[in-house]
């Protein structure tokens, strides 16, 4: 038994070596804070609101983590500057991931769960040079139109 020690002892070594931190180049995980990558956003959906509602991201590939937080069903849409974009509709616990590509500027966020926005799941999205300490308002309001009310009901 004492000559299998060694080799046990290598054995562990190697499994721990193995199972170490890597580049980073991973899986799209993105659930510990500070640990996202580059592009990466989380936000709560609750019942109903959004946390945080305002984000800020550089242009570029974009990944939008939703975590359903709340009892009701829920999704995300973006919109602005050309894009239109909805993920998943996801129940109480679950997540989705929404990556669209973004040029600057501002986009709206909301749930595009029938009635949904108008209970205060809606914010805004600032990519690159088009945001500012101050996300959330933008002076050229024009780049958010609110034409896209008929969002998908679901």
């Amino acid at each position: 038994m004492h000559r299998a020690v060694p080799y046990l002892a290598l054995l562990v070594v190697a499994i721990l070596t193995g199972c170490g931190g890597g580049d980073g180049e991973g899986g799209a995980g993105t659930s510990e804070a500070g640990a996202a990558p580059s592009g990466s956003l989380s936000v709560s959906a609750s019942d109903f609101a959004f946390e945080p509602a305002d984000l800020t991201a550089e242009a570029g590939s974009v990944s939008i983590e939703l975590v359903n937080d709340g009892d009701a069903p829920h999704a995300i849409t973006v919109a602005g500057n050309g894009v239109d974009a909805s993920s998943d509709m996801i129940d109480a616990g679950e997540s989705t991931t929404l990556t669209v590509e973004l040029e600057d500027g501002v986009y709206e966020i909301w749930c595009p769960i029938e009635g949904h926005r108008d209970l205060g799941m809606a914010g805004t999205l600032t990519v690159g040079a088009g945001g500012g300490a101050g996300a959330g308002t933008g002076t050229d309001g024009s780049e958010t139109g609110e034409s896209s009310d008929d969002s998908p009901r679901y």
